[in-house]
């Protein structure tokens, strides 16, 4: 049976990761971007490019923010798909895993990402939410030495995506790990 305190540091690593992957701290929220009234003449194949575009940008961004704990470095990718706020707070989480001597190894996997609601500001232009399973049984947090901190266990989470899609290029703006229950990851 884990001490006490091995319990604390395994979560306290585990929900550092997960405040990292939501880019924002508990409770904070990224201002979305200003909406503009939507293009009556957006079309089914706008909107169809719109959302393919905005779950591979959701799927970058989990591999970038999966690379930068991994390699204790935030990809300059990352500044091109997400917002300065989104990014600062991955850097300051990344810091903290280098002063802690820790690193992610595995990779997470997006699954069953679909459009939940999607804004056409004009025919190139849309506000795109998604939402997903985030898979990261196959993560774990280790120490200096190698040994793990965390991870190992199945982990399958709720996550949601505000993308900005413009001019065939996405952008993160929030990202959130909702706790209500409306959606399930459940098999």
């Amino acid at each position: 049976m884990p001490r006490p305190y091995f319990r604390r540091a395994i979560t306290a690593a585990c929900l550092g990761l997960l405040a990292a992957l939501t880019g924002c701290e508990p409770g904070s929220t990224a201002e979305p971007p200003p909406s503009t009234s939507p293009d009556p003449e957006a079309s089914a194949a706008g909107e169809a490019s719109a959302i393919a575009g905005a779950e591979a940008t959701a799927s970058r961004f989990v591999r970038l923010t999966d690379a930068a704990f991994t390699e204790l470095l935030v990809p300059e990718e990352l500044g091109e798909i997400a917002t300065p706020e989104i990014v600062s707070n991955i850097v300051a989480e990344v810091e903290s895993y280098v002063d802690r001597g820790y690193r992610l190894e595995g990779e997470s996997q997006l699954l069953a990402v679909h459009a939940t609601s999607i804004e056409m500001t004009s025919a190139e232009d849309a506000l795109v939410s998604l939402t997903g399973c985030l898979d990261t049984s196959e993560n774990r947090v280790v120490d200096g030495a190698g040994d793990p901190v965390t991870g190992g266990d199945v982990e399958v989470r709720v996550v949601t995506f505000e993308i900005r899609w413009r001019g065939g290029a996405g952008t993160v703006f929030a990202t959130e790990f909702p706790e209500d229950g409306a959606v399930s990851c459940a098999p």
